[in-house]
């Protein structure tokens, strides 16, 4: 289940293209977002707190801003050729865990491509030091100068959205859908008539990756994110596009890469297990003060390797879980008591819920995690 209301505001200055059509069946919304020159656009660089993410370099040198970071995610199969196209489009779904102590973590999870001038474009998700941003970024000629924004507006945790680059009449539109609700985006002017999609992308004496889905690695706490993500749908001007997984050199050995031909998907699994909300139960719930238990259900699914998962928490004080008993394997579904101190005000309680890959045989919180969290408003 997810979170039906998206918090997020994107004031409108200009309309353009009111009644145009996209591959996919959307349509570009009649006031649809912010319309940036580059000098606006300069401005967001200039503000952005977070490193910009950089084309994957195949061959050459890289640029001196690169520094050290991994990639792993898919490029276009060079069996797909190279073809101009009009819109690129990929579904991703914010993990359904509060970020917000996460202050030490920066990482993006975008789908990116060159287009017909040089500019190397994306769009898609951070965290961005402790929020889910909606992020997005575009370059001058050979990536010399980027500009983006890690977190434009903030994404809801639990919830799919649709991440579109649509080139029309020289400008570049990002827009994000929930289903077929626009939530907001952007326009830049930049002159550009067509994404190049392509396998490779060779400028000023370089190549690099051109058509991507893939998660950019900055800074984390454990070894690798703390949650698995799936690019679904992957598409140019409204066909499946045919991807073929990458790692690059640092990429640690735990992340695994799998690519689903028949529904266009690549999942990067940065742990061996996810955890999830399933049935009915959601991220966000309200109870009236003196509530003493609530009960909710989680489903861990496995994902690679066998893993044997011991729960563990972070909550308020006079709060707990009941967890799961001993360490099993995944896939198993668990009935969670919250138990909630009686004695609470009014107010928003954030709960958190791990699961922890101890090993067999070995029950404990310790080593690689994910998590979730169950946000609760007393009122």
């Amino acid at each position: 289940m997810r979170r039906s209301v998206v918090l997020a505001t994107v004031i409108s200055l200009v309309m353009i293209l009111s009644a145009m059509g996209l591959a996919s069946g959307r349509s570009i919304p009649a006031s649809p977002s912010n319309t940036l020159g580059p000098a606006a656009a300069a401005e967001f660089q200039r503000d952005t707190q977070g490193p910009h993410s950089t084309p994957v370099l195949v061959r050459g040198t890289p640029p001196p801003t690169v520094i050290s970071h991994w990639y792993a995610g898919s490029a276009l199969s060079v069996s797909a050729g190279t073809t101009s196209a009009r819109e690129v489009s990929v579904q991703l779904t914010v993990p359904s865990a509060n970020i917000s102590s996460e202050t030490n973590q920066f990482y993006y999870v975008l789908l990116s491509v060159w287009d017909n001038i040089g500019s190397y474009d994306q769009i898609g998700i951070a965290n961005a030091f402790g929020v889910w941003g909606f992020t997005y970024s575009f370059t001058s000629f050979c990536a010399q100068n980027y500009y983006f924004n890690p977190d434009y507006f903030n994404l809801v945790p639990g919830t799919t959205y649709t991440f579109s680059m649509l080139i029309s009449d020289g400008y570049v539109y990002w827009n994000v859908y929930q289903g077929a609700t626009y939530i907001g985006g952007l326009s830049v002017i930049t002159g550009a008539t067509a994404f190049n999609v392509s396998t490779y992308y060779t400028c000023d004496d370089s190549t690099y990756y051109d058509f991507t889905n893939y998660e950019e690695v900055y800074y984390t706490q454990q070894t690798t994110p703390d949650f698995s993500f799936r690019f679904a749908a992957t598409q140019v001007d409204g066909l499946n596009a045919p991807m073929k997984a990458f790692t690059t050199s640092g990429t640690p050995s735990r992340v695994h890469v799998k690519v689903t031909q028949s529904s266009a998907s690549t999942t990067l699994e940065n742990e061996q297990f996810d955890l999830l909300y399933t049935g009915t139960s959601v991220d966000l719930v309200y109870l009236p003060v003196g509530t003493s238990t609530y009960f909710f259900t989680v489903q861990t699914e496995r994902l690679t390797v066998r893993s044997h998962l011991t729960s563990c928490q972070l909550v308020s004080e006079g709060w707990s879980f009941s967890g799961w008993v001993g360490n099993p394997s995944p896939p198993f579904t668990s009935v969670q008591t919250l138990y909630v101190n009686t004695s609470a005000p009014a107010g928003t309680y954030l709960e958190y819920l791990f699961a922890y890959n101890s090993g067999a045989g070995h029950v404990g919180c310790s080593g690689d995690y994910t998590f979730v969290t169950l946000e609760v408003i007393l009122f």
